[in-house]
């Protein structure tokens, strides 16, 4: 199934069209860092970019929530650790296990323009396979 259809930047609106579709109302939407909104009870999907709609900068970079009840878990492209990259998180977020790969990130670099895609990727395991899938990302 082609959604994104490319591989540049992915603006919330394009977002926001797929995770309806493939999520319903468990998705929570793709929003800035200074509106992450409360979790469902059950499960939820949301992808957060790093930049506050404050800010007025457009975006940066997106990461991927999903939670499973209380808890509440993140995903980075970069692997680097939610508490340090979005200060809003609560504060029981886990971060996923990725572990970063030198040759991926050379491959991807500091440019890349697939965090939204990739973060999407992520929420649908989560989806199909649960949190211990998630979480082994």
């Amino acid at each position: 199934m082609k959604l994104f259809g490319h591989n540049q930047t992915t603006s919330s609106r394009e977002i926001n069209r797929i995770g309806r579709k493939l999520f319903k109302t468990k998705w929570l939407g793709a929003l800035a860092a200074d509106e992450i909104p409360n979790p469902l009870r059950d499960k939820s999907y949301t992808i957060i970019n790093l930049d506050t709609r404050a800010s007025g900068l457009g975006g940066s970079h997106w990461v991927a929530r999903y939670t499973e009840g209380d808890n509440r878990a993140y995903y980075d492209s970069y692997a680097r650790a939610i508490s340090t990259i979005l200060p809003y998180a609560h504060a029981r977020a886990r971060d996923t296990d990725l572990t970063p790969n030198v040759n991926d990130q050379e491959k991807r670099g500091v440019n890349s323009k697939s965090c939204g895609q990739r973060s999407m990727a992520t929420l649908l395991i989560a989806r199909d396979f649960g949190m211990e899938a998630f979480m082994q990302m």
